[in-house]
């Protein structure tokens, strides 16, 4: 993966941003996108935090079909605490299992 600068990716068009970060996120190219309408970001560490707050903010479809893209993240193994380093690390430690249990468990079947 090659990188790119910060000041890059405030500039950049839509395309060449979701390029660069539209799948950090797996499966859930929403999460850029909805960032793109707010740069510019004063640093990455704001640029990620908007992406966390895309994901927390999502509507319930939004977030259904990201847990049913990774169940692993919000169910047994997330709660067990038996997620691998690595799928912890990508998740920034803030597993979907950490979102209100109330809430997922209310969200609409797909």
């Amino acid at each position: 993966m090659s990188s790119i600068s910060l000041d890059t990716l405030n500039a950049a068009d839509r395309a060449t941003f979701m390029a660069a970060i539209g799948e950090v996120m797996e499966l859930a190219p929403w999460v850029a996108d909805e960032a793109y309408a707010k740069r510019p970001f004063a640093s990455m560490a704001a640029l990620y935090q908007t992406m966390v707050d895309a994901v927390r903010n999502a509507g319930d479809e939004r977030l259904r079909a990201l847990i049913n893209g990774h169940p692993d993240l919000a169910g047994r193994a997330a709660r067990e605490g038996k997620l691998t380093a690595d799928s912890t690390r990508r998740a920034g430690g803030r597993r979907i299992g950490s979102l209100d249990r109330t809430r997922v468990r209310c969200l609409p079947s797909a």
